[in-house]
């Protein structure tokens, strides 16, 4: 499943993958991922993300294993893959440990990416790993406790040199669906793009959205966003954020900061040859906003 192993020497690198859940006491998300600078210097981070505050561990290179085979990050004594996690790590003030399990994931049908996926040279690949999941278990998270009876969870993951320098993102689940949706300045062949990619999973069915399936961008502010692609039609809207400092990567290192809502408003609306099939308000979605404007 990892893409630097065994490649030689590479300059700046990045590969992190975002679990997101949400149970009766709230949402907490993990970011463990792996690095290598413009110096070649490997190591290892997690980032912790909850309504109230956001923090990060780092890890040294010997600390770090991903399988080659399947889908399972190994960070010190955490442990990722698409079944569930383990947590269990501490550095100065901050811990976190615990076990969540998931089931019931509704993978996507196809590379987030599409045809963007067999591209060379990109400086961030985008991968959805689970578009909605079920969770259980129990967290600790600096002494507060996070129970998931009921909770519901999203997985992706990212890789490349660098972030976009400009992009927005915003993803949301519910009981029975899920909403994703990124626009980014995207450089290619010495010039840029604004691409997109998406998706709405609603009654059992995958809504792609994307750039290469022909979307088209109608407004892109901070507080509203409308995008269309035939006779569907996505609107998003900020209603409250809730933003946390996060490390984002730039040329391989976390030298970036960023700010995403792990849990905030945000309202959509989508239409279907101009009837409304979902409105849903919740207070329990993702949002970054990192673009001029």
């Amino acid at each position: 499943m990892s893409h630097f192993h065994g490649t030689g020497k590479r300059s700046a690198y990045f590969e992190g993958w975002y679990f997101k859940q949400t149970g009766e006491d709230g949402t907490a998300a993990f970011i463990p991922a792996f690095h290598i600078d413009e110096a070649g210097n490997r190591w290892a981070s997690m980032q912790i993300i909850t309504q109230e505050a956001s923090f990060g561990l780092e890890f040294s290179n010997q600390d770090f294993h991903a399988a080659q085979s399947r889908f399972l990050v190994e960070i010190g004594m955490c442990r990722f893959s698409k079944s569930g996690c383990r947590l269990d790590a501490k550095a100065g003030e901050h811990s976190v440990t615990g076990i969540l399990n998931f089931e019931e994931r509704k993978k996507p049908r196809y590379d987030i990416m599409g045809p963007f996926a067999l591209v060379p040279f990109m400086e961030c690949r985008h991968k959805v790993i689970s578009l909605h999941h079920k969770v259980s278990g129990q967290l600790s998270i600096d002494g507060k406790r996070y129970r998931f009876q009921q909770g519901l969870g999203y997985i992706e993951g990212d890789r490349g040199s660098s972030f976009p320098s400009e992009y927005l993102w915003t993803q949301c689940y519910w009981e029975t669906g899920s909403i994703m949706l990124s626009i980014a300045k995207i450089p290619f062949a010495g010039r840029s793009f604004t691409g997109c990619v998406g998706f709405i999973y609603l009654n059992g069915k995958e809504y792609r959205l994307a750039t290469y399936l022909g979307v088209k961008l109608i407004k892109v502010t901070k507080e509203e966003i409308q995008i269309s692609q035939g006779g569907l039609q996505l609107a998003v809207r900020l209603i409250e954020e809730a933003a946390h400092p996060l490390k984002a990567p730039q040329g391989g290192s976390m030298g970036r900061i960023i700010h995403e809502s792990p849990s905030c408003a945000v309202f959509y609306e989508v239409r279907k040859d101009g009837q409304v099939i979902l409105e849903h308000y919740s207070q329990n979605a993702g949002f970054e906003w990192a673009m001029d404007g």
